[in-house]
């Protein structure tokens, strides 16, 4: 699920690729904040169809993640547990 250094564009077509349901997701490193990651999940609704939400993941000064400060994380594996079927709002 670690895709290293994965574009965005790159990220939508892979997980819009046929197959893919529902909540197939990727983490890439981000293209915008050094240091921090991207999770890209698919997803669908009635508005849009299908299509991929972004969220930005930022590491703690200690070693942690987080999304989200409420919900902070020391391992990628231990955020993506949490999140899995359980997504925020986009950031």
């Amino acid at each position: 699920w670690y895709f290293g250094k994965l574009g965005r564009k790159d990220a939508e077509r892979q997980l819009l690729s046929f197959g893919n349901p529902r909540g197939t997701f990727l983490i890439r490193e981000s293209e915008t904040t050094k240091g921090a990651y991207s999770l890209s999940i698919r997803d669908w609704d009635d508005m849009k169809g299908d299509h991929v939400k972004h969220y930005k993941i930022r590491k703690l000064d200690n070693g942690g993640y987080y999304i989200t400060t409420r919900a902070q994380f020391e391992t990628l594996q231990q955020l993506v547990q949490h999140y899995s079927g359980n997504f925020p709002d986009n950031t």
